[in-house]
């Protein structure tokens, strides 16, 4: 064994992974089991002890921070040791993107190729499906249809509902970039396995380049990344794969966690090394996620246990009789919170959404965060926008398109005919359907009835103002119509107006809440500017994994939210199974403390605690 102070800490276990010989290995790596600190000194162990040159090993991870956090700790180990170490830092860390493009820029006929951005890829697809004749997408259509591409490259099938159709239209929107001479993020994966397979020679140079291929996060490997991997190896199959099909969390992206057991299928004569201890989180943490992931089938087995053999850790679960009271309680806790303490806490939510109304009472409370989730202000969502036409009406705005929209909101018998001026008068939308020649009984009816309610609306508080719109003017009926059936969607909408009418109790009036609806953005990104690295974290569940905290929040532990499932719907094992593997990714992340909040079930709120609680407490 070497003698290098990270090899003398090395547990059992985690020395036999590292020092392992050649050919292909898998470790599979449970929570804060030291992945890392395995792989970094396995790097070491193959060039100091198995004579590998350090130009030649390759470390591929999935994204661009995780690559360059396993190289400083790298260069971390390597400023350890005595002597000159430059040659020793030669090895090369990089994403699966960054490499397969490196590899697709190295071959003749791409050298002059040049990347797509976001909004170069979109101009693209809506060209092509124009010049096809077809209905040309915009805006959130034309990101989903995007989305949809990729995960037909990524995973080598088509997504539910999509058929031949789309795959010409796959085959046109890559002939089109070909005939620009441009890539996207996704061609650097299927292009780069293309290439290989067909350029024989090419393949072979590269192969030749590299002695030892080292693979973080294995589990998040889907078809094309895992096909291009084999062709990158020769005899006798020099490969570390590294992962935990627990923490498989990425299906829509094409990844399933039985590429593990695949890879000891294909590899049958692989060494295979466990590292099931967990040094981040207390006894009760692991031993609570450990009852919850056993209830899947799908991984290989494998014994998780802590480090800490004490009563270290707390787990609580707390119930709450409303979304906004959730909330609220969680902003009075971290309100008594120091800036340290803060700076280790991390509140995790299943939908980027939910975390975004949480932001609000953030900025609200002036409670410093940070966060690497794209902000957004919940205030421009629809239902909020709809609800803000309605009390600015009340007011006494009488802009004529504002009262084209509200008017439809449930659809009335009032008509544009009836707005003949920019500026609406209520009393002559009214008189107008009275006239001779035009009486219409039942749009003059529904034109006294909003008068009535807009008059009443102006005297009420915000909060009675919104319950009000919802009743009176039908406002609930329309979102219920909207829905099309879909109940979770439905009340996803109504959490939304049920947090808000909590909101609107913080201002006196409609101008003061419009007022700060209108900071509210620039106020949030000011805050995570000021405050970065100081605020609590937060974060999706997705976003969250990789990453360890003092204390976590796991908000709305609800049925339909974690698992996320809709009403009526029955859940695939695989689906249900990868929603179980993200509950599990968040409740690692705790070290000490583990706080899981969820909304009690009333007529308010239909929804139960998720069915997640209950394999915990069996």
């Amino acid at each position: 064994m070497l003698n290098i102070p990270g090899f003398v800490k090395m547990s059992k276990e985690q020395l036999e992974a590292a020092t392992c010989g050649l050919g292909p290995v898998l470790i599979s790596a449970g929570p804060g089991s030291g992945k890392t600190f395995t792989i970094t000194h396995r790097i070491l162990h193959l060039i100091l002890e198995m004579g590998c040159s350090p130009q030649e090993i390759y470390v591929i991870t999935f994204t661009k921070d995780a690559a360059l956090s396993m190289n400083k700790r790298y260069q971390e180990i390597l400023q350890e040791l005595e002597g000159d170490t430059a040659d020793l830092g030669a090895v090369h860390f990089g994403t699966f993107h960054s490499f397969f493009y490196q590899i697709i820029r190295s071959h003749p006929k791409y050298r002059n190729y040049s990347l797509l951005n976001a909004s170069g890829r979109s101009g693209i697809l809506f060209r092509v499906l124009k010049n096809m004749g077809r209905e040309a997408l915009r805006g959130k259509e034309l990101e989903s249809c995007l989305t949809e591409i990729s995960y037909y490259k990524n995973a080598g099938k088509v997504s539910g509902g999509q058929g031949e159709d789309f795959v010409r239209l796959v085959q046109a929107f890559d002939k089109e970039k070909e005939r620009e001479k441009v890539l996207d993020f996704d061609d650097m994966l299927t292009l780069c396995r293309d290439i290989l397979r067909e350029d024989i020679g090419f393949r072979e140079s590269w192969q030749k380049r590299i002695s030892y291929l080292l693979v973080d996060e294995f589990q998040d490997t889907n078809e094309v990344q895992y096909e291009t991997m084999k062709l990158l190896l020769k005899a006798p199959n020099n490969v570390c794969v590294v992962g935990d099909d627990d923490q498989a969390i990425y299906g829509f992206r094409g990844s399933r966690p039985g590429i593990m057991g695949r890879f000891l299928e294909e590899y049958p004569k692989a060494e295979i090394y466990y590292l099931g201890t967990n040094y981040r989180c207390g006894e009760k943490i692991v031993n609570l996620s450990a009852k919850l992931i056993q209830k899947n089938g799908q991984r290989m087995g494998k014994c998780l246990s802590s480090s800490e053999h004490s009563d270290i850790g707390s787990v609580f679960m707390k119930g709450s009789d409303s979304y906004g009271k959730m909330i609220q309680e969680c902003i009075e806790e971290l309100k008594e919170k120091g800036e340290q303490e803060l700076s280790e806490t991390a509140v995790l939510f299943r939908t980027n959404m939910r975390m975004n109304l949480f932001l609000v009472e953030l900025v609200k409370n002036k409670i410093p965060f940070q966060t690497k989730e794209k902000i957004f202000s919940i205030y421009e969502h629809f239902v909020v926008k709809d609800v803000l036409d309605y009390l600015r009406a009340a007011a006494g705005c009488r802009e004529r398109s504002l009262f084209l929209r509200i008017l439809n909101k449930p659809r009335t018998h009032i008509g544009r005919e009836a707005f003949f001026e920019e500026v609406v008068d209520l009393e002559k939308m009214i008189s107008f359907y009275g006239k001779d020649g035009i009486c219409n009984y039942s749009a003059m009816k529904d034109a006294l009835r909003v008068k009535t309610g807009l008059d009443n609306l102006k005297k009420m508080k915000l909060s009675l103002g919104i319950e009000f719109i919802l009743h009176y003017f039908g406002y609930d009926a329309y979102l219920r119509n909207k829905s099309g059936g879909d109940m979770e969607l439905y009340e996803d909408w109504l959490g939304i107006l049920q947090w808000l009418k909590e909101d609107s109790r913080n201002f006196r009036d409609i101008k003061e809440w419009e007022q700060f609806q209108q900071e509210f953005i620039s106020r949030a990104q000011r805050q995570v500017k000021e405050e970065s690295r100081r605020g609590v974290n937060i974060m999706t569940l997705h976003g969250c994994k990789g990453l360890e905290f003092q204390k976590v929040y796991i908000m709305y532990v609800n049925e339909g939210n974690i698992p996320s499932v809709k009403r009526g719907e029955v859940l695939s094992r695989e689906a249900l199974e990868e929603e179980r593997r993200l509950f599990y990714v968040g409740m690692t992340r705790a070290k000490k403390t583990l706080d899981i909040r969820y909304v009690n079930q009333t007529k308010d709120s239909p929804r139960s605690p998720s069915r997640f609680i209950k394999d915990m407490q069996d």
